[in-house]
């Protein structure tokens, strides 16, 4: 083989050999040549064609515009004849007298042959015809219009002198089939003078000789079909389709031929015929030509510079590339890192060059790898992380020392499997990791699992699997790579956090409590002692005033009055902090929660509120069963609400209310929530801020809620209000916690 390196493999006598760098480089470069042709040949037929195509359009375009003018000025000269015969005083005075020699002289068969005319009409101021005959040319005879013809002609205001036209009127007719080229004309003195006395209509008829005519005139192929009266080929079916939105349509029928299509409109401004001109298509077919000889020399001219390549690339490096290939072949058997032969200077001698310092790098880069692999090897000590390779092609698992050490076992001690792996699982948990394995294999995801282990000494240990699959190009899965870390210290630590969480909530939970329970003494208190001493206090000064006013009249006015005024005196102020410490006692306990409920409270509650804030609206919804929820949760929305109101007076400036409280169904949550339509929460507004704004705050709010396992959610946006949800678990696992915690 000459070249280093492997090469492509071909098939010969149903065996096999291996190319040469000189092969492939003959292979590669016609290979090139070939698509640069190719390339060349396939864009040059692209513009070129699209140039000779556009040539050959626009030829067509110059034909279809020759063939309107054609057609313009036989309108044209056929309007000035008419207007030669109605602008006369023969014309003029016949529309008076109605004179036949006039008929006789001037409009015989004469006049319609050297005219070259088939219709002439004569119509009076009022539409109505004077002289209407039709001239036949395969018998060469005049005869008068057909009644059925006249209707088109008579009392059509088209046809009759008036402001709009004037008379004057040239285009297209459809009468019978056949298609007529018309020009009208009012009929004045020689002079041009009026008042007009009628119209004169001349018309010529499109037969196949006028066509033919035609033809001759502008050396072209021609054809006319009538839209409504022949039944159309196919092309012009498109090309009408087509002319609906531009003047003109071209369309090729053939690698002969090419046609152009222009519609033909009458006097009413309607589409009546298609006219169609054939052409051959020579301009394409020189083009063609102009190809196939371009592409001839193109082919030539690259023959020969692909020669010439070839030669100079043989002698200026294949030669020496094959020397320095066989050199690098010996190298595995010599040892000697130096012996590539390093000859000029250009960039074969610069990769001699290369070669040795790449190999000097391989010896140093082996050195590396050894000691990186060490440091691994620690670094996994230290972490408890090991990684794993599964080649699920060859059914071969690898994986490093920390492995066996996480399961137990000395480094290399037994033949890694993943049969293996699965018997160290934890019983409980081996079929959840089997399923999470087959789950990733199925749907090509990555694994990323915590489970149990059972170690070699039996002792139970807690990992996290972490892997991902590796697919070839045909989307097959072939590799499972990924870690295992000891994460035991972890999950020890986790379950004394969670322990010490709970003992958090409990404490929390309990000093609420007794916080409620002192209240509800205090509050027990002030109405079972200072508040009954506070009413005898009042009876007695009542007592006084009534006896100090029955003993007015007896004697000493002055002295009594003195005792009217102190016990008016005792009596306000008695009343006074009767009213403080009902008010108090409200404040300590809600005195209806326990007689009337979770609902009447809180109603009460809003009512109370806003007695106070009259010009808040307030909206308080409830749902669910709500009867039996216990004193924790009770207490906990009434302070809420109560720390919620109390917060919206102070800061939220809001016009409307909204209280809803609901559980589902069957009980399992209970949710709260108070929204506002205020100003709402600044994002930019601190912690500390938000905790002060209230008597409990956010923080206190909070506290309530996570002591009863529940979540707390504040929705708020500048000018937007303030909207807190909280959800309570209320089910039965959750409420008999609550029992035990009582």
């Amino acid at each position: 083989m000459v070249g280093g390196g492997w090469g492509w493999l071909g098939v010969v006598g149903g065996g096999f050999y291996t190319m040469t760098l000189r092969q492939k480089t003959f292979m590669v470069v016609g290979s090139a040549l070939i698509g640069l042709l190719l390339m060349l040949l396939v864009v040059s037929y692209q513009i070129l064609l699209k140039g000779f195509y556009d040539l050959e359009t626009q030829s067509v375009e110059n034909n279809i515009t020759r063939l309107v003018n054609v057609l313009t000025d036989e309108l044209y000269s056929l309007y000035v004849e008419a207007g030669d015969y109605s602008a006369w005083d023969d014309t003029y005075r016949y529309m008076i007298d109605h004179n036949e020699p006039f008929v006789t002289s001037n409009l015989s068969n004469s006049t319609f042959l050297n005219l070259n005319l088939n219709l002439i009409i004569i119509l009076n101021k009022t539409g109505k015809m004077v002289f209407g005959k039709i001239y036949n040319s395969e018998t060469a005879e005049l005869q008068l219009l057909p009644t059925r013809f006249q209707s088109q002609f008579e009392h059509n205001k088209l046809f009759t002198y008036n402001e709009t036209n004037q008379g004057q009127v040239s285009g297209f007719l459809v009468l019978e089939g056949q298609l007529i080229l018309v020009a009208c004309r009012p009929i004045l003195s020689s002079e041009g003078l009026g008042p007009s006395r009628g119209t004169l209509l001349m018309g010529r008829i499109l037969d196949q000789a006028e066509i033919k005519r035609f033809s001759r005139l502008t050396n072209l192929s021609l054809q006319v079909r009538l839209l409504n009266h022949q039944p159309l080929l196919d092309d012009f079916v498109s090309a009408r389709q087509q002319l609906l939105n531009t003047r003109s349509v071209i369309q090729i029928l053939s690698k002969n031929q090419i046609a152009g299509y222009v519609l033909l409109k009458d006097i009413y401004q309607q589409p009546v015929a298609l006219v169609r001109i054939d052409l051959p298509r020579k301009i394409y077919h020189q083009g063609l030509i102009s190809l196939r000889s371009l592409s001839l020399v193109v082919l030539i001219l690259a023959l020969g510079f692909a020669v010439l390549i070839l030669w100079l690339f043989e002698r200026l490096v294949l030669a020496r590339l094959a020397i320095l290939s066989e050199e690098v072949r010996h190298i595995r058997t010599t040892e000697d890192y130096l012996t590539v032969t390093v000859v000029g200077q250009d960039e074969l001698a610069h990769l001699a060059i290369t070669i040795n310092e790449m190999l000097h790098s391989i010896q140093a880069s082996h050195a590396r790898l050894r000691r990186s692999e060490a440091s691994l090897a620690e670094a996994q000590r230290i972490a408890h992380v090991g990684n794993w390779e599964w080649d699920i092609t060859n059914d071969h698992f690898g994986c490093s020392d920390e492995i066996y050490r996480i399961f137990g076992l000395p480094p290399q001690s037994c033949a890694p499997a993943v049969e293996t792996f699965l018997s160290y699982v934890h019983p409980a948990d081996r079929h959840l990791v089997s399923n999470a394995i087959q789950q990733a294999m199925s749907q090509l995801q990555s694994i990323n699992l915590e489970h149990r282990i059972v170690s070699h000494q039996g002792n139970e240990r807690f990992i996290h699997l972490q892997g991902e699959f590796w697919q070839n190009n045909h989307g097959e899965v072939i590799n499972f790579i990924g870690t295992l870390q000891d994460i035991t210290e972890r999950k020890l630590a986790q379950a004394e956090t969670l322990r010490l969480l709970e003992e958090n909530r409990f404490l929390i939970y309990r000093s609420l409590a007794i916080q409620e329970e002192e209240r509800r003494h205090l509050a027990r208190e002030l109405h079972d002692e200072f508040g009954q001493c506070l009413t005898a206090i009042q009876a007695d000064a009542e007592a006084i005033l009534e006896l100090a006013q029955q003993s007015r009249k007896m004697s000493d006015l002055g002295r009594l009055e003195r005792i009217e005024v102190s016990a008016n005196a005792i009596l306000s102020v008695s009343t006074h902090i009767y009213d403080v410490v009902h008010t108090l006692m409200r404040q300590l306990r809600p005195s209806g929660l326990d007689e009337l409920g979770l609902v009447e409270i809180l109603q009460e509650l809003l009512k109370n509120w806003q007695l106070r804030h009259s010009e808040i609206k307030c909206q308080c919804t409830t749902k669910g069963e709500l009867d039996q929820l216990g004193e924790a949760i009770n207490i906990t929305i009434y302070r809420v609400m109560q720390e919620c109101l109390t917060n919206i007076a102070k800061y939220a400036n809001a016009s409307v209310v909204t209280i809803h409280l609901e559980t589902d169904s069957p009980p399992q949550f209970l949710t709260f929530s108070v929204e506002d339509n205020g100003g709402g929460i600044s994002p930019i507004i601190s912690a500390e801020q938000k905790e002060n704004r209230g008597g409990l705050g956010l923080i206190g709010i909070r506290e309530r809620v996570q002591a009863l396992d529940g979540t707390l959610r504040i929705d708020s946006a500048p000018g937007q209000g303030v909207k807190i949800i909280l959800t309570i678990p209320i089910s039965e696992e959750y409420q008999q916690k609550r029992r035990k915690w009582q």
